[in-house]
């Protein structure tokens, strides 16, 4: 069965109320005077800023600085962006102790993305991070009942394989179904194998054809072999 790729987290920078696609020199300014003002909001997009060398010299340094400013107000955004910096070593030490300080703090806040990440660190382990199954899955089904689709396909390998939950394979494809709907290729990838070898649904090469083609459409090459089956 396929299974995720234990050492990718896949936190990319998301749109703040669809500011961060259509960054201009004005919001920029806007953003610069409001971080001065201690607005934590405003602090996180001049932080992002820095980070990534929009509108100004890129400084990891003091992107930093600005993240810990708003995550230092209980801000869960800036919270989330302090514990990646650390556990990425950007603009600071890495230090996975310090990030799981700042990655509980802002997943405790209902931040979908760190309880995502929280999950995937107690699932896997990570630099002297205990591996704890039943915290991967309490910090994975958080995220997935909000919709976060990576949440939901780990999830999903969980009550596949018994993993922190008792097997439970419907369960599982609900959770890959819910992933797959949003595009996500590796659920995608296993609900088309749950349908072509019957595992918690009714065995079906039609559907499995669907989905496994969705996955390799999506550059799952690991999709591929499955689906040449149905196709005979």
């Amino acid at each position: 069965m396929a299974k995720k790729d234990s050492t990718i987290f896949d936190y990319t920078a998301r749109d703040v109320e669809g500011k961060r696609n259509s960054l201009h020199k004005k919001g920029f300014r806007d953003w610069k005077k409001a971080a001065e003002a201690g607005i934590p909001e405003g602090q996180v997009l001049l932080g992002e800023c820095y980070h990534y060398g929009r509108h100004v010299v890129k400084n990891e340094t003091e992107a930093v600085k600005w993240y810990r400013k708003a995550a230092e107000q209980g801000n869960a955004e800036g919270q989330f962006l302090l514990g990646w910096c650390h556990r990425l070593g950007v603009g600071v030490d890495a230090n996975i102790v310090v990030a799981m300080v700042w990655f509980c703090q802002a997943a405790e806040k209902g931040h979908c993305d760190a309880q995502f990440v929280l999950g995937n660190i107690y699932r896997y382990g990570d630099d002297g991070i205990a591996r704890n199954d039943l915290e991967a899955v309490k910090w994975f089904s958080k995220a997935a009942n909000q919709g976060n689709a990576d949440a939901q396909c780990q999830l999903g390998l969980c009550y596949d394989a018994g993993i922190g939950v008792p097997e439970n394979k419907e369960e599982a494809v609900r959770w890959y179904r819910l992933a797959a709907e949003q595009e996500n290729g590796d659920a995608q990838h296993l609900l088309g194998e749950c349908y072509y070898y019957g595992w918690g649904v009714p065995r079906d090469e039609v559907a499995a054809a669907m989905w496994l083609q969705k996955a390799e459409d999506q550059g799952l090459k690991s999709a591929s072999t499955l689906l040449q089956r149905t196709k005979h």
